[in-house]
Order: C-alpha cells, then sequence, then structure tokens
C-alpha cells in the first residue's frame, strides 16, 4: 500500500481455482512492512489514502489506519461502506454507494444523493443497499405523496419488485460461490404514471461471463396500482397475436444480423415491456433469443399501430395519455 503496509487475503484451497476478483471482496488483514504487527482478518476491503494511512471497511464502518496499523484520530470514522482517498484538505470517494466529498471531521460537504423530482412535491430518494461486500442494490423511495397508505403500497410494490425479486442472486460463499450483482434504474413520470426502468448485472466470479438483467415498472400515482402488459389492452381484442406476428417479423427482418434461435415469437401477457411516448418496447434479455453477445434485444411498436387494440377507456392509457 502507499504507506508501506502488506495487505494479506483469507486462506484459500492451494488446489482450487480461485478467481482473482475475489481478493477484492473477501476477509483481508493489514501487516507493517517488518511483519512484526497484523490485524486479524477483518476487513472487506482496503485503499491506499495517501502517504501515511489507508482507507479500510470492517462491515460496518469506514476509517483510516496509520502505518502502526492505528486508528487515525485525525480522519473521520464513518457508518457503512465507502473508500476514499486525499484531494488536498478534503476526502473525496464513495460513501455507501453514492459519491461523496468530506472533510477531515467527517461532515459531508457534497454529495450525490440521485434523489429525483418527480413535480409536485413528489420526489424519488435514492436507496442503496449493500447485502454483501460484491453486492450493491439501488432502488426509489417515493415521498411527499398527499395520500400515505398510496405511498407505501407503491414504496412496497417497488422494494419488492427491485429487491426482493433478486435476493436469490446474492451470494456470498467463498471463492467458488460468490456473485457480483450492480443494479441500477431511471425513474421518470408521465402524468399520474410512474415509470422505472432497472438494469442488473451480476457475475458469478469465474464464470465465462456475466449476466445482464432488465426490468420495467410502470405504478400508477392516484391508485397505487402496477399496470402488467395486459392492462393496456382491450379484453379478446387480438393484441397478442398480432404483436407476435409484429415483432416476429421484425425478427426475420434481422436473422441473417442477430441470428436469432427462433423466427417465431410469441407475445403474451408475461412479455416483458417498456412504455415510450409513442410506443411500446417488447425486449428480450442478452441469451433469451439470440446468442449472448448480440446483447439485449428490443421491438418497437408504435401506438399509432396499436389503436385497434388499446384500451383507450382503460386506467392504465389514461394514467399517462
Amino acid at each position: 500500500m502507499s504507506n508501506g503496509l502488506i495487505v494479506v487475503g483469507e486462506e484459500v484451497d492451494d488446489y482450487a481455482y480461485i478467481p482473482p476478483e475475489y481478493f477484492e471482496y473477501c476477509k483481508k488483514a493489514l501487516l507493517t512492512p517488518d511483519l512484526k504487527k497484523s490485524t486479524d482478518f477483518i476487513f472487506d476491503s482496503v485503499s491506499s489514502f495517501d502517504n501515511e494511512h489507508v482507507c479500510v471497511n470492517d462491515g460496518t464502518s469506514v476509517y483510516f489506519i496509520d502505518k502502526e496499523l492505528e486508528q487515525s484520530r485525525k480522519l473521520p470514522k464513518l457508518p457503512g461502506r465507502g473508500e476514499f482517498i486525499k484531494d488536498g484538505e478534503l476526502i473525496r470517494g464513495h460513501l455507501n454507494g453514492k459519491m461523496t466529498v468530506l472533510d477531515t471531521k467527517g461532515r459531508i460537504l457534497a454529495q450525490n444523493s440521485g434523489d429525483i423530482d418527480l413535480g409536485d412535491g413528489v420526489v424519488a430518494k435514492k436507496q442503496i443497499k449493500l447485502p454483501t461486500p460484491a453486492a450493491t442494490l439501488s432502488c426509489p423511495v417515493i415521498s411527499g405523496m398527499k395520500d400515505n397508505s398510496i405511498e407505501k403500497r407503491i414504496n412496497d410494490t417497488i422494494y419488492y419488485e427491485m429487491v426482493e425479486a433478486y435476493e436469490d442472486l446474492v451470494r456470498f460463499d467463498g471463492p467458488e460461490n460468490t456473485m457480483y450483482v450492480y443494479s441500477t434504474y431511471v425513474i421518470t413520470r408521465e402524468k399520474n404514471l410512474i415509470l422505472i426502468d432497472q438494469n442488473i448485472f451480476t457475475d458469478l466470479l469465474g464464470a465465462v461471463h456475466g449476466y445482464s438483467y432488465r426490468n420495467t415498472i410502470c405504478i400508477d400515482t392516484e391508485t397505487g396500482v402496477k399496470y402488467g402488459l395486459a392492462d393496456l389492452f382491450r379484453t379478446d381484442s387480438g393484441a397478442w397475436e398480432y404483436l407476435s406476428t409484429v415483432v416476429s417479423g421484425q425478427v426475420r427482418e434481422k436473422m441473417d444480423e442477430m441470428g436469432y434461435f427462433t423466427d417465431e415469437i410469441v407475445i403474451g401477457p408475461d412479455t416483458p415491456f417498456a412504455v415510450k411516448q409513442d410506443g411500446i418496447v417488447i425486449y428480450y434479455t442478452a441469451g433469451d433469443i439470440a446468442a449472448y453477445a448480440a446483447g439485449m434485444q428490443e421491438f418497437f411498436i408504435p401506438y399509432a399501430d396499436l389503436s385497434e387494440y388499446i384500451d383507450t377507456e382503460g386506467d392504465f392509457w389514461n394514467a399517462f395519455k
């Protein structure tokens, strides 16, 4: 490290394959250069801060250790997870997933909160969950609504859809079973409809490649109801047959370019979709209908082509049109 300390990772099986990335997340100990003093294996991460200190995380706090393995009295101890470097008289880095600038007393001078103003006094506050050293799950928390019960219903739905639904992906059980998980999202509002577009990237350490998921959520701010694709169309309108025909046609047009696994796409109520201003997007994550290297596949259908099928009297349509 920059101050001369030595970092040692936890003991592992010499005969097993150890993904190099595992060292970034496993428990670590610090030793002085003469090897006469050491800590226990208590640190999730260690990074250089300046020529005198390193920045460490012990699972609950972020703080700074000097060349003698003593916690600095001149630098702060902060709750949560973080990584910082010295920038003149300032401390700059990330605290609990948010870009942060501190003074040496630990006072936050600037922070990228990630909060989004959705209008009418409604704010989407960014919440970050850090269940393991290798996992970061982000989701918005809605505040400022006039009806507290609807606000709670919306937040419960968001948390389930964006965090709880992916908890099974979070694994931290040694070098052979550790999953890197990182999620981001974009949140917007169209009239009375909250639109969330979430992306989740996962990587089982040592695997050939990671895997990406996309999750879109449409929630009515007036009722707290989460809408699905079926809510957009009249019952028995023939929408599924039409969408299947259109998307299959787009697949055939790009078959030579993308190398799709099939040229017959069946669209139904559970097919993932995204709402746009002038149409909907049917999407498939990488590897679903084409080779993983082809990436996510999207198929756009304008509302003008769906006028025969859309339930223009329905709650979903009128929430954003």
